[in-house]
């Protein structure tokens, strides 16, 4: 089980790049039968090393305990404070 973070930066080409920043090694129950199904909690471990790319975090890594970016939505926007060249989106997706 791998959790992956999807970072769109959008002030450059190329500002597209994703990493596989959590995971938890799991054999039991695999492989799964095909109309099977599995309910478990995983507890994921933040990769530790240096990944591909850049990791999006709330604060920095060298903290001793470092958040990985939140999702966020934004309620309201201002258009005039709002500038379309410039934008940062996190995403994650678990696999």
């Amino acid at each position: 089980v791998q959790a992956v973070q999807h970072v769109e930066v959008c002030m450059f080409n190329n500002g597209i790049f994703k990493n596989a920043v959590a995971y938890e090694l799991e054999h039991e129950n695999c492989p799964l039968m095909p109309g099977s199904t599995l309910t478990k909690t995983y507890i994921l471990r933040l990769t530790e090393g240096s990944p591909k790319h850049w990791i999006a975090l709330e604060e920095s890594y060298t903290k001793s305990s470092p958040s990985l970016a939140g999702t966020v939505i934004c309620a309201e926007v201002n258009e005039k404070d709002r500038n379309p060249y410039y934008a940062i989106n996190v995403s994650y997706y678990v696999q």
